[in-house]
């Protein structure tokens, strides 16, 4: 029995999908902000959906296009993916934006601000070869209020396969937690309770006497 678990655990990592998911949560009384990055070659498997919209009849992504046209509709599908529970109650997510850029011009993806500006600056430039959208990295972001943020919160992907994902929480840009997460196929991410700090405080006091 020792030996089937010790050659399980080795296999693990072979049987996960690599999706190079990572996740932004920014948490506040009564908001949700969410920013996903991964391959857009991956959006598929993880969220259901092919990047084809983003692309022209060949594949190929005109940033000009995309600048001029922007990407709401898409975001609103790709929103629609998603589950969140905040608090015991069920939200929706509404759109915000969806980018792709190329990962060798890759913009910084660590922090709410970094959400903000990826799923937002279409930085690419069209060359006479303009690249696949499967070669391309893949920012959206994503809104919800009012909610009890800071509750609670579960957040449903309808990935097909296990996968890991790199979750980064904030509690108004601030940091909170950084972890890497194993999803099983249709996973959930759930983040505790962020306690207000005033209302922790006020735990520790002293009851009357």
């Amino acid at each position: 029995m020792r030996m089937l678990a010790a050659l399980f655990l080795c296999l693990l990592p072979g049987l996960l999908r690599a999706a190079d998911l990572t996740v932004l949560v920014d948490r506040r009384d009564d908001e949700l902000q969410l920013f996903v990055r991964l391959p857009a070659a991956d959006l598929e498997a993880v969220f259901g959906l092919s990047p084809a919209p983003l692309a022209d009849a060949e594949g190929r992504v005109s940033f000009a296009r995309l600048r001029e046209e922007g990407t709401y509709e898409f975001t609103e599908v790709l929103a629609a993916t998603i589950g969140l529970r905040a608090g015991g109650a069920h939200h929706g997510f509404e759109a915000m934006s969806v980018m792709v850029h190329p990962p060798e011009n890759a913009l910084p993806f660590a922090t709410p601000l970094d959400g903000l500006l990826a799923m937002s600056a279409c930085i690419g430039t069209d060359t006479a070869e303009p690249p696949r959208v499967a070669e391309l990295e893949l920012i959206g972001g994503f809104i919800t209020y009012p909610v009890a943020g800071l509750a609670e919160v579960m957040i449903s992907l309808p990935n097909r396969e296990a996968l890991e994902a790199e979750v980064l929480t904030f509690k108004a840009g601030v940091p909170l937690s950084r972890e890497t997460v194993t999803l099983p196929p249709r996973g959930t991410i759930t983040l505790p309770a962020a306690e207000n700090w005033i209302r922790r405080l006020l735990r520790r006091l002293p009851g009357p006497a």
